[in-house]
C-alpha cells in the first residue's frame, strides 16, 4: 500500500514538472516566434543596413536566433517521438556550431573594442574620453581591423596594469616586463644535435687519434695478428698516409681491395667512412 502511494505521487510530481516545462517551452516559442516577426519586419523594412555586408555581432545574433529555433524544433521532435536520423535540422544544428567555433576567434580579439564602446554608450566618462581620443587621431569602430586588435589588447592591458600602480600607490614610471612569450625555434635545437654529432665524429676520426696518440698516457695494445693481417694493415696505412698527405685518392686494385675487406675490423672501418673532418668544431665553431 505504501509503495503505492509513493508511486503516485512521484507521478503526480513528475506531471507537474511535465505541466510547467511545457508552459515554460510556449513561452519561449510565442517570445521567439515574436523576435523573428520583428527581425523579418526590420530587414524588410531596410532599417539594418547592409550594403557594406554584415557585421560580426549581427552575423552571431542572427545565427544564435537559427540554432534556438532549430534547436527547440529538435526537441519538439524528440517529445513527439519522431525519428532524427538523417534529419535536416541536426545538419543545421552541425553547421551553426562550426559558425560559432569560428566566430570565437575573432570575438576574443575584439573583445576589448566591444566593451570600451558599450561603455562610451552606457555614459561612463573615462570610455568617453578615450573614445574621443581615438575618433580625433581618425579611428572609428569599422577601422578596427582584425590584424591591428593585438596591438590594442596589449595597449588595455598596459592600461589596466598602469590603474593597479596607481591604486597601490606605486609609481606608474616603473618597468613592467613585456607580455611575451618566449617561443623556442626548433632550428636552434637542430644545430646543436648537428653540431654535438659532428664532434664526436671529429673525436673518432683517425686523424684525431693519431694526434691525441702522442699525449696519452695508456699503454699500447699489441694486437695478435698474423702475417696476412700486419700485410693488410700496413697496406692500410700507407694508402691512408699517401692520401692525407697529398690529398687525393688512389685507386686499389680488386686484388688489394679483397684483401683489405677480410681483414678489416669495426674499429678501423670508423676512418674509412667519415674521411676528413672540420677541427675548428672542437673550439665550439659551427
Amino acid at each position: 500500500m505504501a509503495s503505492k502511494t509513493e508511486h503516485s505521487s512521484i507521478s503526480s510530481e513528475m506531471l507537474q514538472r511535465g505541466n510547467k516545462l511545457q508552459d515554460d517551452i510556449k513561452r519561449n516559442i510565442d517570445a521567439v516566434t515574436k523576435m523573428v516577426v520583428d527581425l523579418t519586419q526590420n530587414v524588410n523594412d531596410g532599417v539594418y543596413d547592409t550594403v557594406k555586408g554584415i557585421s560580426l555581432l549581427d552575423l552571431k545574433n542572427s545565427t544564435y536566433l537559427s540554432y534556438m529555433s532549430n534547436l527547440m524544433y529538435t526537441t519538439l521532435l524528440k517529445l513527439s517521438g519522431e525519428s532524427l536520423v538523417a534529419h535536416h535540422s541536426i545538419d543545421r544544428l552541425i553547421e551553426q556550431r562550426v559558425v560559432f567555433e569560428r566566430l570565437s576567434p575573432y570575438e576574443r580579439k575584439l573583445k576589448h573594442q566591444i566593451e570600451k564602446y558599450l561603455k562610451a554608450d552606457k555614459g561612463d566618462p573615462e570610455a568617453t574620453s578615450s573614445k574621443k581620443t581615438e575618433e580625433t587621431a581618425g579611428l572609428s569602430v569599422t577601422a578596427f581591423a582584425v590584424g591591428n586588435c593585438e596591438s590594442e589588447d596589449e595597449k588595455q592591458d598596459d592600461e589596466d596594469a598602469g590603474s593597479k600602480l596607481s591604486a597601490d600607490g606605486e609609481s606608474n614610471f616603473r618597468y613592467r616586463v613585456p607580455k611575451v612569450s618566449q617561443n623556442k625555434f626548433p632550428e636552434d635545437s637542430d644545430r646543436n644535435e648537428k653540431t654535438a654529432a659532428a664532434r664526436r665524429r671529429v673525436l673518432n676520426s683517425v686523424m684525431m687519434q693519431d694526434a691525441l696518440y702522442e699525449h696519452s698516457t695508456d699503454p699500447d695494445v699489441i694486437h695478435n695478428s698474423n702475417a696476412l693481417q700486419r700485410r693488410a694493415q700496413k697496406k692500410r696505412d700507407e694508402i691512408q698516409r699517401y692520401e692525407e698527405e697529398n690529398l687525393t685518392r688512389i685507386q686499389v686494385s680488386k686484388k688489394d681491395r679483397a684483401l683489405m675487406k677480410e681483414t678489416n675490423t669495426a674499429g678501423q672501418m670508423h676512418g674509412e667512412l667519415l674521411g676528413f673532418c672540420d677541427v675548428s668544431l672542437l673550439n665550439g665553431g659551427g
